[in-house]
């Protein structure tokens, strides 16, 4: 009786974490750190809220802002999560995420062809 040549592979099961979240982040900063790890900060930016606005009111209804406070409207970077990752840990991460972009690249393009109609040659 012939033994069936034994397939070497490996199973993950993938669970979600108690505290488990999807964020936003629309960037990212970080960089080397003395441990020859790389850590990166995803954040999420926008304008900052004032803490109040002043508006004026004509004929019962509102309108334009006459004051507001901070004065300054400030664009802010909130700090989402951070990550430490090793070097390696880095690099398939960056490939992984170039390979679904190109992905991404690849469905818009057939997206355009299908609503764009083709144009005839004259």
């Amino acid at each position: 009786m012939r033994e069936k040549p034994k397939t070497e592979s490996v199973v993950f099961k993938y669970t979600k974490a108690s505290d488990y979240r999807v964020i936003a982040a629309n960037g990212a900063y970080g960089g080397p750190v003395s441990t020859d790890d790389i850590k990166v900060d995803f954040y999420v930016e926008s304008m900052e809220s004032p803490n109040s606005e002043r508006f004026k009111v004509e004929k019962g209804k509102l309108g334009k802002v006459i004051t507001r406070v901070p004065g300054e409207t400030n664009w802010i970077r909130e700090l989402q999560i951070g990550l430490l990752l090793s070097r390696d840990t880095a690099e398939n991460i960056g490939k992984w995420l170039l390979e679904k972009v190109q992905k991404v690249d690849e469905q818009r393009a057939k997206m355009a062809q299908r609503i764009i109609p083709k144009q005839k040659e004259n």
